[in-house]
């Protein structure tokens, strides 16, 4: 928050405490250029009314609108959106446009796992879509485990870690980011001081298991 001191504000401007007509000219030429940037939404009595202030000087003292010009002309030159009542933008400052047509963005496309194994095929049988979400905790892992299908993982937050069993490779993802999972590898994935939610996308069929831990495996 930026704190202007009486005296600071006037040697700012090149005046001083005797000399306030200056001031006021000079908050009449900077409403003018700054007009169009500004939109004054403060009460009429409110004391940092200031646009009304600049525009008429009635029922104020002169000391008054000394001041009322003195905090125009500082809330101007710093931006208007410093004063409370009145919405701005900072001079050189860009708003971003706004979307007028929809907009795609790919975010995953691979033939092949994290892992670099190509898929060879999806399973056979009545094709069933199935979407989760995952919530990891933070300092946590998954269960060794395999999946029969393709399927596709976006992180919403936190990093996760993937790590294949046999092969002791990682790769490490973050919120953004997508993944291919892999098929037929055991592997699990981790995580570090954040929880991690992840939705994950399956391609398989109709009843089929989405992930099946190692324990399962040896039954």
């Amino acid at each position: 928050m930026l704190r202007l001191t009486y005296h600071g504000v006037l040697g700012f401007l090149g005046t001083s405490p005797d000399s306030t007509h200056g001031i006021s000219d000079r908050a009449s030429i900077i409403v003018a250029g700054k007009r169009e940037r500004s939109e004054c939404e403060g009460d009429r009595g409110h004391v940092l009314d200031v646009c009304g202030a600049a525009r008429s000087g009635h029922g104020q003292s002169r000391a008054g609108r000394f001041r009322s010009s003195m905090t125009l002309s500082v809330a101007l030159l710093c931006g208007a959106s410093a004063v409370p009542g009145c919405k701005g933008t900072t001079p050189g400052a860009h708003a971003m446009p706004e979307p007028t047509h929809p907009e795609t963005n790919v975010l995953l496309k691979r033939t092949a796992s994290w892992n670099e194994v190509p898929y060879a095929a999806y399973p056979e049988g009545q094709p069933e879509l199935t979407t989760v979400r995952i919530t990891i905790p933070a300092h946590s892992s998954l269960p060794w485990h395999t999946h029969d299908m393709p399927n596709a993982a976006y992180l919403l937050s936190g990093h996760l870690t993937v790590e294949e069993r046999d092969t002791g490779r990682r790769a490490t993802y973050r919120a953004g980011e997508a993944l291919a999972e892999s098929v037929g590898h055991v592997h699990r994935g981790f995580t570090d001081s954040e929880p991690c939610v992840v939705i994950v996308t399956y391609a398989g069929t109709h009843g089929q298991r989405l992930s099946t831990p190692l324990d399962v495996q040896h039954e």
